[in-house]
């Protein structure tokens, strides 16, 4: 039996959809969740943001703390450590353990049922060493894309792309001082109300933006589904940070979903990222449904030259009476050898047809694509954790946040 191809997504501990509480926004704050980068912050150049340097985690040193966030998916690795703490991972409000897997692998799930689950981590108490910190670095998405043998790729959508329709008065095309220089700019607006939409096909969707600490809230509604509020405040500036991701679409129709302003301040839109199926074969109902139509298609087929053969046996023995013996004789085996090889043919076909039925549906890799932080390939823990032991939060130097 063939297996469904699947494909990895990352969501990095900085992304918008992740929920952590409590949360540390400040010096003055107690403690909590707070985003710490490897190599530390710097200020930008005109000194009103921080830029994290190095590989981002969120880190907390406070028991209790917890985080969440819902996806769509066959399996997930949570990647990060426990640095002395004790912890629990719940999977749609059951426990499954600290299964602490090694490696700078909190957990790792795997064969869930492919609907949508809600996974939270729940920090425990400290083992008593000295500055611990538990940090969480990134999810691992395993997804399903509905096919066999198939190649999931990424169509990404710039924000100045025609087939997006922006509403409200205050968008504007604008380049960040804080982004590479390959970044040609995003759509950016402060005016509550203001929105965006996106037709598209896909069997999921990624919109990336910048955030900081002068960010707006936002929802974003896909399809008929209720909108969802989402923060953009960040402590440091993260440019092309996540700030929605949905799978387990349907590709065969036609999706919407719009991202709506919901305060007169900044909201920064980058691109949006749409993965689809370029081949395979769709999964089991499909294949199923579409076996028994050629199933009752080849019966009637069958039947028809069952009928056609009985015809031409009973004119056969109206002539042999008119002919030679050893003529009808011929023609009678002719017949027969006909008849067993169609049925031979039938029989064949049939067995095809039996063995497509129902089939579960296999994957090979996905491939890379233009922007590896949004299509990344597998991960592979390293035998051992590249972590260091103890991480240090970075306090941020701005504290006036408009919150």
């Amino acid at each position: 039996m063939t297996t469904e191809t699947e494909y990895t997504q990352v969501i990095e501990d900085t992304a918008l959809i992740i929920q952590y509480d409590p949360y540390r926004f400040n010096a003055s704050a107690s403690r909590g969740w707070e985003s710490s980068y490897t190599d530390g912050n710097s200020p930008t150049a005109d000194g009103l943001w921080l830029l994290g340097q190095g590989d981002s985690r969120h880190v907390t040193s406070r028991a209790g703390s917890t985080l969440q966030f819902s996806f769509h998916g066959h399996g997930i690795d949570l990647v990060g450590l426990p640095g002395g703490f004790a912890y629990d991972v719940i999977l749609d409000g059951s426990s499954v353990g600290t299964g602490n897997a090694g490696g700078g692998i909190l957990a790792s799930l795997r064969n869930l049922e492919d609907k949508t689950h809600t996974i939270q981590i729940v920090v425990g108490e400290s083992d008593g060493t000295t500055d611990a910190l538990f940090v969480f670095d990134k999810a691992l998405l395993l997804i399903g894309s509905g096919y066999s043998n198939a190649i999931v790729s990424s169509e990404n959508i710039d924000d100045n792309d025609q087939r997006l329709t922006y509403t409200g008065q205050g968008w504007q095309r604008a380049t960040s001082p804080y982004l590479i220089a390959s970044d040609v700019g995003v759509h950016q607006t402060r005016t509550n109300g203001d929105s965006v939409t996106f037709e598209f096909e896909g069997i999921s969707i990624y919109l990336a933006g910048n955030s900081n600490g002068d960010c707006s809230t936002y929802n974003v509604a896909l399809d008929d589904q209720p909108p969802v509020t989402y923060d953009s405040r960040t402590l440091q500036f993260i440019g092309d940070n996540t700030f929605f991701f949905a799978s387990g679409l349907d590709p065969n129709v036609k999706h919407r979903i719009t991202v709506t302003n919901l305060a007169n301040n900044l909201l920064e839109l980058d691109y949006f990222s749409a993965k689809k199926v370029d081949a395979g074969t769709q999964t089991t109902s499909s294949a199923t449904s579409a076996t028994s139509t050629n199933t009752a298609s080849a019966s009637a087929q069958a039947a028809n030259s069952e009928g056609k053969r009985t015809n031409i046996a009973a004119i056969a023995g109206g002539v042999a009476g008119a002919i030679v013996l050893a003529v009808a004789a011929t023609m009678v085996v002719l017949l027969f050898k006909k008849r067993n090889m169609r049925k031979k043919q039938e029989a064949a076909e049939n067995e095809r047809l039996a063995r497509h039925a129902g089939m579960r549906l296999s994957l090979p890799a996905t491939p890379a694509v233009t922007r590896p932080a949004v299509n990344p390939e597998m991960y592979t823990p390293p035998a051992t954790s590249s972590y260091p032991p103890n991480p240090v939060a970075q306090t941020p130097q701005r504290t006036d946040f408009r919150w």
